[in-house]
This record gives C-alpha cells, sequence and structure tokens, in this order.
C-alpha cells in the first residue's frame, strides 16, 4: 500500500513539473494576413516587460517562444512591419512599408491570432485601450462587413482566423468572400497611405473604394478586368488615397474616386521543406 501511495505521489510531482514556470515551451504562431504575408518583422510586448522579435514565413506566421506569448497573449500587443522583401505570397504584391497591429486583449491563448488590416483599423480605433468586441463589431459594420456578422461569422472567428473565415466563404461561393477580400486589401493600402489619418476617415475612404472594387470586377479576386481571367489584386496610388483620406478628414470636397490598378497575380513559389520525413511543400503548423 505504502509503495502505491509513493508511486502516486512521484507521479504527480513529475506531472507538475512539466508545466512549471521552468517547463519546456512550445511556441505561439500569430499570422499576418491580407492574404497571408511573408517576411513581415513582427514584434509582440507585454505588460510584463516580455519583448519579443520574429519574422514571418512563407504562411505568414511568426513565432514567439516567450512563455508570457504562451500562457497569457492577451496582455500583449503586437505589430508588424513590411521591409523592401516583405511579399503577399497569393499575388506577388509588395507590402514594403505596410504595417499591422493587434490591440492588447485581443490575442487569446490556445486559439488562432491574426494581425491584419482589420484589427489595425480596429487598434486604431481604440486607441490604446483594451481590446473591445464592442468597438470591434462597430468598425467591422462600418467598413461594410456586416453582412458577415449577420450571416453566421462571429467578430471573434473573423478578427483571430481571418484565412479560415475566407477559405469557408469561398467554399460556399458566398459574395461575402469578394467583400471581405477586398475589403482587406483595399483597407491595407488605405492604411499605408495615411497612417495617421483618423479611423473614421480610414474607415470611410476603405469601405468606399471597396465597393467600386466590387462593383467593378464582381467576382474579386477571380476574372480579372484584363480578360484573362487570371486572379488579380488591386492597388491603388498613394498620393491619390491619401488626398481622398484627407478630404473626408478635414470635410472638404472629395475629390473623384481613386480607381485601381489590376496587374495580374504572380503566385510566390511554395518553399520545399527538406529533412528525415522527406515531406516537401508542407504547411508549417500554426
Amino acid at each position: 500500500m505504502k509503495i502505491k501511495l509513493l508511486a502516486v505521489a512521484v507521479a504527480g510531482i513529475l506531472l507538475s513539473g512539466c508545466n512549471d514556470d521552468n517547463g519546456p515551451l512550445n511556441s505561439t504562431a500569430v499570422q499576418a494576413f491580407d492574404p497571408a504575408v511573408m517576411n513581415m518583422t513582427a514584434k509582440a510586448v507585454c505588460a510584463d516587460g516580455t519583448t519579443e522579435t520574429s519574422k514571418t514565413d512563407y504562411y505568414g506566421n511568426a513565432k514567439f517562444f516567450e512563455r508570457t506569448l504562451q500562457v497569457s497573449p492577451e496582455t500583449c500587443s503586437f505589430t508588424f512591419i513590411g521591409g523592401a522583401d516583405a511579399v503577399d505570397v497569393s499575388n506577388g504584391k509588395s507590402m514594403d512599408g505596410v504595417t499591422y497591429t493587434i490591440p492588447v486583449g485581443l490575442a487569446q491563448a490556445g486559439a488562432p491570432i491574426t494581425a491584419s488590416p482589420l484589427t489595425t483599423l480596429i487598434a486604431k480605433e481604440l486607441n490604446g485601450a483594451e481590446y473591445s468586441e464592442a468597438t470591434a463589431t462597430t468598425v467591422l459594420t462600418s467598413l461594410g462587413l456586416g453582412s458577415l456578422l449577420n450571416n453566421g461569422v462571429s467578430v471573434t472567428e473573423l478578427l483571430s482566423n481571418t484565412e479560415a473565415v475566407l477559405e469557408k466563404l469561398t467554399t460556399a461561393g458566398s459574395s461575402d468572400a469578394g467583400k471581405l477580400a477586398a475589403t482587406t486589401a483595399v483597407l491595407s493600402d488605405v492604411l499605408t497611405a495615411d497612417p495617421t489619418a483618423s479611423a473614421e476617415a480610414l474607415t470611410t475612404t476603405a469601405s468606399t473604394l471597396s465597393v467600386n472594387v466590387i462593383a467593378a470586377n464582381p467576382k474579386y479576386p477571380a476574372g480579372g478586368l484584363d480578360g484573362t481571367g487570371a486572379d488579380i489584386f488591386v492597388t491603388f496610388d498613394e498620393d491619390i488615397v491619401k488626398a481622398y483620406v484627407e478630404a473626408v478628414n478635414t470635410g472638404s470636397a472629395l475629390p473623384t474616386v481613386p480607381v485601381a490598378t489590376t496587374p495580374p497575380a504572380v503566385v510566390q513559389p511554395k518553399p520545399t521543406v527538406t529533412g528525415a520525413t522527406g515531406v516537401t511543400g508542407s504547411k508549417s503548423p500554426s
């Protein structure tokens, strides 16, 4: 009987040892998505003073290993910055100068975490305050994405795993798929063109431009305007967008709505993974 009790006690000690502060850690992945953006520099800053820097891979994932980011990511804010080598892997678009942020309170342990134009605009609206779903709902609705929220997509799902939501909508043949894709792409350009503008001005500009993108190309991003039927992406002249944002911000007469250019997409080649398993092109764990 004493032997059995001793065995149970030892097992309990070993089990608790695996979960203490000195135990082995995994990693937390945070995805930069517009769709996936590779080679962005990502930095996490947490309330307890923990900071960590990483870089996104082909799938847009930046890996973080500090313990705080494992167990309490909600106490951390995240900033992703695109340099000269940052690129949208789905279409080859340069993401140089693009910045995405995640406000404190949005990331949750054990759940997907995404940095996107949507989370960036919400962080701007919060202006340093902790994440609020009510604020997020207001921002998303103002962007014209209320139909997604009314059709079974939760705010949490949309912000934490934008890639999965877009894939689900695309598979279902929902018109909301193109709306979400166009809105995130346009918002990224608008945020980059004038990052100091008010959240309201950025929202108004992005929603106006995304409506025009969809009107010009109802099946966006499929079926480019060049007549080839190939997928496209949109991009706006930065100076023209900045002038539009400024007009909205100051209440001045609005200039003509900028027209997006639609170069053909150039999908980035998937990296080859070599190793003992011999698996190539496998998706990195999230």
